[in-house]
């Protein structure tokens, strides 16, 4: 088995490498985080059932319409619900699936993914047995060393990517689908984000892998970071015509021109002064209440903006 591990944490672009890694043969199917990080560190029976059973609960929710993926939130929520699978197709597979004790965490991980793509319904296929690409946003928060070997040890070739994006983009893009949300009064502490980029940043730098910038997947020179990512896997890009392919997002398909033309810009949803502030705290060596609640203010104007012009049916725009 070959696994391809994209980590991430927030907004990073991890969606469009996984779309690039897709073109040479692996499984990209829309499903992260169902505990397969916990599993390999413990490696007990407990928790290969949790994440057992979070797979089959994606079955069931992703076979009804849902909105996932795209190339922003607002791609996202103003998008068609669409069903992902359709679990009637793997109905003995799952009800198999129910009653096996698997001897490994491979065995089981392969055997739910396989059937996933035996299920997938809004797009075809191509990928290659045992290939597979995994995206994982907590890896962090475990001792990421100690869970890299537990990778390599279960999986034997596993490719790593790890993301990163400067910390005002980084930012700007958070708070874009608080605007997007449900959650767009609540207050977010300017220090807690900033302490969760540093510690990721951190705890990531010097973890074996390819380290890819956010940037650099939306310039002229995108194509030399394709071949990167393939010298990365030891595959090759010769034959890909990179322009005519349809790319997957987490779940929507998008062409070319979309996935690599940068959707959340900056200046899309914060002002200029709001971006000024987040960087003159990013120096500091202490982040206090009163910095928290001035960004806070600062946003509180920044959606008002956003809404007004959601409102008047005009898509977001640079603003100053």
């Amino acid at each position: 088995m070959k696994i391809v591990v994209i980590n991430s944490n927030g907004p990073m672009g991890s969606s469009v490498v996984g779309a690039i890694v897709e073109k040479f043969g692996y499984l990209n199917a829309p499903v992260r985080n169902l505990g397969l990080n916990r599993c390999l560190l413990s490696g007990s029976n407990t928790d290969m059932g949790s994440f057992k059973q979070s797979f089959l609960k994606t079955y069931v929710f992703q076979s009804r319409k849902v909105k996932l993926g795209g190339v922003s939130m607002v791609d996202r929520d103003t998008g068609p619900s669409l069903a992902v699978i359709d679990d009637s197709r793997i109905e003995q597979e799952i009800a198999t699936i129910k009653q096996k004790e698997f001897d490994n965490i491979a065995e089981l991980y392969e055997t739910l993914r396989d059937a996933y793509a035996k299920a997938i319904i809004y797009k075809k296929i191509h990928f290659e047995n045992g290939k597979h690409i995994e995206y994982t946003t907590y890896f962090d928060k475990y001792p990421t060393i100690k869970l890299y070997d537990a990778y390599i040890a279960e999986f034997g070739e596993v490719c790593f990517i790890h993301m990163h994006r400067d910390f005002v983009g980084w930012v700007e893009s958070v708070m874009s689908q608080y605007f997007s949300g449900n959650r767009r009064w609540r207050i977010i502490l300017l220090h807690a984000l900033r302490s969760r980029y540093l510690e990721y940043e951190a705890k990531t730098k010097n973890c074996p892998g390819l380290h890819l910038d956010f940037e650099s997947l939306f310039t002229s020179e995108k194509k030399q970071v394709f071949n990167k990512i393939a010298s990365s896997l030891g595959e090759s890009a010769s034959g890909i015509d990179w322009e005519s392919e349809s790319y997957d997002l987490y779940g929507k398909l998008k062409d070319y021109s979309s996935t690599f033309t940068l959707a959340d810009a900056e200046g899309t949803y914060l002002s200029s002064g709001t971006r000024w502030f987040v960087r003159y705290c990013l120096r500091k060596r202490r982040i206090t209440r009163i910095h928290d609640l001035v960004f806070y203010l600062f946003c509180l104007v920044d959606v008002s903006r956003f809404l007004i012009r959601k409102k008047d049916g005009n898509k977001p725009k640079i603003i100053s």
